[in-house]
Parts: C-alpha cells; structure tokens; sequence
C-alpha cells in the first residue's frame, strides 16, 4: 500500500496500487468453529516500556485503534526485554495466590528480573552470572507457550494505563484498552532473543492455535515460532545490518537481526514496511519477501498541531526543559566535574531552531551543531539552537560537542519535555533541522510539519519518501553548505516568504500521516492476513 503523492489528499491509495501490489491472496473466510468472528491480534507491547516517541508511540496508537474497532479483538503479549522467571499458567484456585502471582509478574517487568532462584545465586557464585543466566536460557530451548498467563486488568487496570498507555493515548481510551487480554509470556524477549540467534531451531514456540489467537503483531523481527496463527513484523529498518558502525554492541545486534529475520521469513511471516526505502533494504537482503511485504507509513499522534504560545511561555518552556537537560548530562558517567555554566544563562527571546531526536551518530547532529556554531559566530549570535534529544548509542563525541556549545550559550539541551510544551515549541520554532544521515522513517518531520514549522531535512531516501516536496533539502555530509542554511533560514521572515510557504504545505502533508488516514490500511492488512 502506498500513499498518494498529492499534496491535497489525506486518503491512502487502494491495495494494489502503485508500485507495491496487494501481497496478500483473496479471502477465503475466518477459521471456522468459533462464535466469536472478530481477528484476534496478540500485539507485542515491549516497546511501550522503552519510552514514548517512535516506535512506542505508535505502538500504542495501533493498539487503541484496533481495540476501538468491533472487528478485532486485542491482546497484548507483555514481553519485557529483561530475563523473568517463567510465567506459568493461571492454574492456582485461590483468587488471592493469583493476584499475588500476577503482581510478582509485574514487579518483574519493572524491575527488569525476578529475584533468582537459590540454584542460580549458587551459579552465578561458583561459575559467573553471565555464564550462569545463558545456561539457564539454554535449559529452556524449544519451550512451548500456551500463553496461559493472563493479567486480571480489573485488578491492575491502573498499572497498565500508567506503565504502557498513558504517554500515547487519550484518557477517554483507558476503559477500552482495559477490556484487552493482557498475557505474561513464559519466557521473555530477551531471553527468546538469545535461543534465536544461537540457533532457530531453539526458538520458544508461541501456541497460537490452543490460545485462539490468529496473529502476532511483533515491532522488530521476532524471536518466537509460531504454531498456529500469522506472524506479522512491523519493519522500522535494516540499520544494525547496514549501519552497524552507527550502533552499540554492533556485532551482537547484527547477528540477532539478521537470524531472527531470516527465519521470521522461513517461516512465512508477512511485513508492513514503515517507508519504501525501508522495503526496498529488505528486499534487497531477502528478495524472497517481496509478496509478502507492503509499506504503510508509521502513524503521527493527533496531539501534534499547531499551538502558539506567548513569548514568555516559550521561555518558561525552554528553562525548565534545559534545567532538565542539564541533570542529565551531568548525570552521565563520562560527565566533567563542571556545572554547566551555560545551562544557567538567562534564556532570551532570540529566535531558534531546533531538533529533535536521540544523540546518536547516524542522527548527524555533530554536524548539526558545528554548522549552527559556525553560523552563530559568523552572525555574532542572534539565533539559538534548540535540541530535544537524549544520549543515545556511541553518543560521547556529541555529547562533548553538546556541552561546550551549552556553555558557549548557542545550543539550549532540554529533555523531559511534554507533548503539550513539545508542540509549542514546534509551532514557535523559526525552523526544524532534521540531518540524519539514515532513517526509517524519521517521525520528527511529520510532527514538526503537523505543528505548522519549516522543515529543512537531510537528502535522504527516506526523507524524500516522507516529506516530498514539503521540506528543503540539503546534503548530510555538507557542514558549509549546512551552516550558510542555516544562516539564511534565521535571516528570513518567519510569517511570509520561504518559511511561510514551507510551513504551509507540511501542514497538508503532514495529513497523510494521520491515525484517521492510516487506520483503514491497518485494518485491511490484518483482516486481509487473517483470512489468508
């Protein structure tokens, strides 16, 4: 599926139009023998436990889409990244003994493990606990789930709303995500991680067919088999295999990406692709994947529109998400003694642009921020650059660039910033930078298009796909060329001309973003695989 290129439609194109054909086969009816004939999806929700922007947000977009609509019946597998225990199923006849079971469930999740049993401490006593956890993963290779472990969301009602949902979701959704089946795997994805890299004849079986489930929805390439039902991947991007000099731990993400994708494809599993240049990475390590692979662009919160603020507002914001943005570089471990000086300057009312994302290398903000120190000198000041971003993977260089131009007053470093302040920060910015050198999708152009800003965006593929002719282009490895834009866009009349036009049109094609726009093309793939 594939959105038209208008810049005045906000409907997506039909399947099969395009360059990407419908992969999927007529339908032929649900399975039969049950009353009940809503598609049953078990959607992975370890992503909700990783923050709110990008992934997690939409996450938990397309979990309250589906649960809104009569024709699905929403389950959520809560699949916490870190070792656990095993869930066992809820077998115990007292109410209380599996109350008391599921909360220990919980305090796991949060905790990210379970207390350790008294033969592990004695592992990781006499041969290493790093030794000790793989053995006990290896115990459990080829594990069957019946995904038998259910959470009461009566009882914990709130601590699903406040752990997983809250960041993404309207307050009037609580009682409907709360009608979903939420399900304690046995074995955690971390865990079923490491039984799929070392070998995928290993991988823990999720019983799909003895649950009544028809498909797993999974946000990365998955570790688990299935028996019975349809595995469906949302592909975010192929970066640990193309980029690994961009990531941490780059060897082991590379490996556990490519064996857990490469069987996920053995076995059948269909992708919905975030972007075109996303499918066309896949294909291009798995051209088998071809018919059973679409792209339905990742979907933008409704809560990004534009909201002007008064001045002194914008100020208020920006001081208390640098105060923000200091603790946390302080609090880093390569962190200097020095106290951020420049954190405690007065904030003006100078213009700014901005970015937002993580510090990572692929996110070229070094470059971002050489360019706009060199314009900043250049035009002896006049201009900040707001960045809204978090150390990331091999962020060190960043970071140190980060704090000298924090206390050179150039560069204003916020975190923990809301959804509401981040939008009126959008919406009050002389211009948004996006400068990644590779992307999957790239969720800040749509939000900062939606909030009415000028976006200039590197001349990427994917940037190209999202953002058509909405934004101004320039070329990622061109700090000259970068720091002369940017001197130009501060130049430049927010309200009329160059800047005015952009923001313009981002707002009509930050529409093909939409949850409403997107929603129906979700809908149809998974009825569609269902009845496959």
């Amino acid at each position: 599926m594939v959105l038209h290129d208008s810049m005045t439609s906000n409907r997506p194109a039909t399947w099969g139009s395009g360059t990407n054909p419908d992969p999927f086969p007529a339908a032929r009816g649900k399975p039969a023998g049950r009353s009940d004939r809503r598609t049953r999806v078990l959607m992975e929700l370890r992503p909700c436990f990783d923050g709110y922007a990008g992934i997690p947000q939409e996450t938990r977009l397309l979990f309250g889409a589906f649960a809104a609509s009569s024709d699905f019946l929403m389950g959520g597998l809560l699949n916490g990244a870190a070792s656990n225990a095993g869930a066992r199923a809820d077998t115990a006849s007292d109410p209380a003994l599996r109350v008391f079971s599921q909360a220990g469930h919980l305090i796991a999740l949060d905790n990210g493990h379970t207390p350790a049993s008294l033969l592990r401490r004695i592992g990781n006593r006499t041969i290493g606990s790093y030794t000790a956890e793989r053995l006990s993963v290896l115990r459990r290779a080829r594990e069957i789930d019946g995904l038998g472990t259910t959470l009461d969301p009566e009882v914990f009602g709130d601590w699903i709303w406040m752990r997983l949902m809250r960041l993404g979701l309207e307050p009037e959704q609580r009682a409907l995500i709360e009608r979903g089946k939420f399900i304690f795997p046995r074995m955690s994805w971390g865990d079923a991680a490491r039984l799929a890299t070392l070998n995928s004849r290993a991988r823990t079986t999720l019983d799909m067919a003895a649950s009544g489930w028809d498909i797993h929805l999974a946000h990365t390439p998955s570790p688990y088999r299935l028996r019975g039902g349809k595995l469906v991947v949302r592909y975010h991007d192929a970066i640990p295999l193309l980029w690994p000099h961009t990531i941490s731990h780059a060897w082991q993400h590379a490996r556990s990406h490519y064996r857990m994708l490469k069987a996920n494809i053995a076995d059948g599993a269909w992708f919905v692709c975030t972007s075109e240049p996303v499918r066309d990475d896949l294909l291009r390590l798995f051209p088998k994947a071809e018919k059973r692979s679409i792209v339905i662009p990742t979907m933008s919160s409704g809560a990004f529109r534009p909201e002007p603020r008064p001045a002194a507002q914008i100020q208020s914001i920006i001081k208390r998400g640098r105060d923000a943005g200091a603790s946390k570089l302080r609090a880093l471990p390569s962190a200097k003694t020095d106290s951020l000086p420049g954190a405690s300057a007065k904030v003006d009312n100078q213009p700014f642009i901005m970015a937002v994302s993580t510090l990572e290398p692929r996110k070229n903000y070094e470059m971002l921020m050489r360019a706009a120190a060199v314009a900043h000198r250049r035009r002896d000041g006049g201009f900040h650059l707001v960045m809204v971003a978090n150390p990331g993977w091999r962020s060190e260089r960043e970071v140190a660039l980060l704090r000298q131009l924090v206390n050179e007053n150039i560069v204003y470093h916020l975190s923990d910033v809301s959804t509401h302040d981040l939008r009126a920060l959008y919406t009050a910015a002389h211009a948004v930078i996006c400068p990644s050198r590779a992307e999957g999708f790239d969720l800040a152009t749509v939000e900062a298009m939606a909030c009415g800003a000028p976006v200039f965006a590197s001349d990427i593929p994917v940037h190209r796909w999202v953002c058509g002719d909405a934004v101004e282009y320039f070329d990622p490895y061109d700090e000259d060329r970068l720091s002369n834009l940017i001197s130009e866009v501060v130049s430049a009349p927010r309200k009329e001309g160059r800047l005015a036009d952009l923001a313009d049109q981002g707002l009509r094609r930050a529409g093909l973003y939409a949850p409403s726009v997107l929603e129906p093309a979700w809908h149809n793939a998974m009825d569609q695989v269902a009845r496959a």
